[in-house]
């Protein structure tokens, strides 16, 4: 199966600069992004063959009712949807430790640490790991939960 993470997706066509990518990044920290291009972008990857033959995992995606509306409306029925939970405490305790490497976008912590010293020190804080983005992002999570977990 075709691991697709929504933010991953979203970052490529970033980096791309296409229009969308333009609008998408345009989007404030810990927000979500508009939910138009988020349908379209994830619509687009799920058609791909991998994802067609081999089918999917998604993470990030969908995060709201809307969006998961969408997709099922476009043919994208998951057979399973999990919900993990996880306390403030806990959230805001992992990611106050988490650290990205700015060449390659990879993030690491003491629970997966970098493979090597050259890593290690070139390791910074991704700002949307920010507490107070982290709190905007935890309280559009509980806001849009419940409606997730009725619609699946």
């Amino acid at each position: 199966m075709v691991k697709l993470s929504a933010s991953e997706v979203i970052r490529a066509e970033i980096d791309k600069h296409t229009e969308v990518g333009e609008a998408l990044a345009r989007t404030p920290l810990g927000h979500f992004a508009p939910d138009e291009l988020v349908i379209g972008l994830m619509r687009d990857r799920l058609l791909e063959t991998d994802c067609r033959m081999n089918g999917w995992i998604m993470e990030g995606f969908p995060r709201n009712a809307n969006q998961a509306t969408a997709m099922i409306s476009l043919g994208f029925d998951p057979s399973h949807v999990f919900f993990l939970n996880a306390s403030d405490a806990l959230v805001y305790s992992r990611l106050e430790e988490r650290r990205m490497d700015p060449v390659t976008g990879n993030c690491y912590s003491s629970y997966q640490p970098p493979p090597s010293d050259e890593i290690r020190l070139r390791l910074i804080q991704d700002p949307a790991d920010d507490p107070e983005v982290t709190k905007v992002r935890l309280r559009l999570y509980k806001e849009n939960s419940t409606a997730l977990m009725a619609e699946f």
